[in-house]
């Protein structure tokens, strides 16, 4: 179920699939080139994630606090869709000032294809991610997560 409620595939995948009542936030939707867009991305980034906070704590006020951020590094269900190391930086910031979990999905992109073993790998983050789910080229599916967050 959850990852059913996480897809953002066609509906006709999840007709009388039952989801969880959770908040969607944006991501990112960069101009290119980048080089040419520096500023338009940035303030692209800043929207996305004053929109994760926001619903952050409109979930709090309602009585249902968000326990985890869930995220794919790349997102190709409708389009080609990447986030910025900066954005991502900012992410787990913002996930760790909140206290709420940073889970990166790297069922698509982990195992090589990006260039690194995993895609987190590409923005630098001064911390790793709480948890990290794999599948696909892995031929088997798990995850792997902190210490600290066990």
């Amino acid at each position: 179920m959850a990852a059913l409620t996480c897809t953002h595939s066609k509906p006709i995948h999840k007709l009388d699939v039952p989801a969880f009542d959770w908040p969607i936030a944006r991501f990112p939707r960069y101009k290119y080139p980048l080089e040419d867009n520096v500023r338009e991305n940035a303030e692209e980034d800043k929207k996305c994630l004053a929109d994760v906070e926001d619903k952050i704590e409109a979930w709090k006020k309602k009585g249902n606090p968000v326990a985890g951020i869930i995220i794919e590094p790349i997102q190709a269900e409708g389009g080609d869709h990447h986030g910025s190391p900066e954005f991502f930086q900012q992410l787990q910031a913002l996930g760790k000032r909140l206290k709420v979990a940073l889970l990166i999905d790297e069922v698509q992109t982990g195992g090589g294809p990006t260039g690194k073993f995993w895609c987190h790998e590409h923005f630098n983050l001064p911390h790793s991610p709480d948890l990290v789910t794999f599948s696909k080229k892995m031929q088997s599916g798990g995850f792997y997560h902190t210490p600290d967050f066990r």
